[in-house]
């Protein structure tokens, strides 16, 4: 599975545009969830080998690509 969105923003610069953008436009109760890097916790809970393989600054925010196989047999 792969997966891109708004996880953790990690550095002082990407919080200040998240907040400045996506927060302003869906609302800091939705959206501080990912911000605070809950996404990566719940992706090693469902998922094998969770790894972050890239972070994409944005002018909106810091975007991550994870990758992760489904816990259980591999077909």
């Amino acid at each position: 599975m792969l997966i891109a969105d708004y996880m953790a923003q990690d550095s002082a610069l990407m919080r200040k545009l998240f907040r400045a953008t996506v927060q302003q436009l869906d609302g800091v109760e939705d959206t501080q969830p990912n911000a605070d890097g809950i996404l990566e916790r719940q992706l090693a809970e469902i998922f094998t080998d969770a790894e972050r393989l890239h972070v994409f600054p944005t002018a909106t925010g810091a975007i991550s690509l994870w990758h992760g196989y489904k816990k259980g047999p591999h077909t």
